[in-house]
C-alpha cells in the first residue's frame, strides 16, 4: 500500500516545483513542469482558432487568464487525468496495431497535412502581419457601414475588436494568396476542371 501510495500521490513541492513528478505511466515520469507545458500547448491550440479575431496583446491576456484559471481553480489534476487517459488509449491502440489500419493511416496523413499547412501559414502570418492603430482607424473610416448596428453607426472604440478581426482577415488572405501563387508555380500545379464532372 505504501509503495502504491508513494508512486501515485502528487509529489511534495520543491522550491522550483518544476522537477516534481506528478504521475508515472510505466517508465514515463510526468513532472509538474511538463504538465504545465502540456496545458499551455492545449490552451494555445484552443486560442489559435481565435487568432484572427484577437489582437496579439488581447490573445496574450486571454491565454494568461486561462492559465491562471487552471492554476487558481486547481484544475491541474483534471488536465493530468485527461492527458493520462489519452496516453493510455494511444498506447493500447498502438499495441492493437491500429496505426497500421489503412483508414487510420489516411486520417493521420490528412490531419498531418492540415496541421503542417496551418503551422506554415501561422509562421508566415507572424512574420508578415503588423497592424497598428492607424491601420485600424483607416479601415474603420473606409468601412463604417460594415460596423453599423441596428442601422446606426458605432464609435470606433466600440467596434475596435471587430475592426481588428476584419483587418487581420484581409491581411491573412493577401499573404495566403501570395504564398499559394508562389507554391503553385514552384510545384507546377495544373487543375483539369473539365475532368471534375458536375453541371
Amino acid at each position: 500500500n505504501y509503495e502504491l501510495e508513494s508512486r501515485t500521490a502528487l509529489a511534495k513541492s520543491d522550491s522550483s516545483g518544476g522537477r516534481d513528478v506528478v504521475a508515472e505511466v510505466g517508465t514515463w515520469k510526468i513532472t509538474r513542469a511538463e504538465l504545465d507545458m502540456m496545458i499551455e500547448a492545449e490552451i494555445d491550440m484552443q486560442l489559435s482558432q481565435l487568432a484572427g479575431s484577437l489582437a496579439p496583446e488581447e490573445r496574450r491576456a486571454q491565454k494568461q487568464k486561462m492559465l491562471d484559471g487552471v492554476l487558481k481553480q486547481g484544475e491541474r489534476e483534471q488536465w493530468l487525468g485527461r492527458f493520462i487517459a489519452e496516453e493510455l488509449l494511444c498506447r493500447s491502440a498502438r499495441e492493437e496495431k491500429l496505426a497500421d489500419d489503412p483508414e487510420v493511416r489516411a486520417l493521420t496523413r490528412n490531419i498531418e497535412r492540415k496541421v503542417l499547412a496551418q503551422k506554415l501559414l501561422d509562421r508566415e502570418f507572424a512574420k508578415g502581419i503588423e497592424i497598428g492603430p492607424e491601420d485600424l482607424k483607416a479601415y474603420y473610416d473606409a468601412h463604417k457601414d460594415q460596423f453599423k448596428k441596428d442601422g446606426r453607426e458605432q464609435a470606433f472604440e466600440q467596434v475596435r475588436n471587430e475592426v481588428y478581426g476584419a483587418v487581420r482577415m484581409q491581411k491573412e488572405m493577401e499573404i495566403q494568396q501570395r504564398i499559394l501563387g508562389e507554391l503553385k508555380d514552384r510545384y507546377n500545379v495544373v487543375i483539369h476542371t473539365s475532368k471534375l464532372g458536375g453541371k
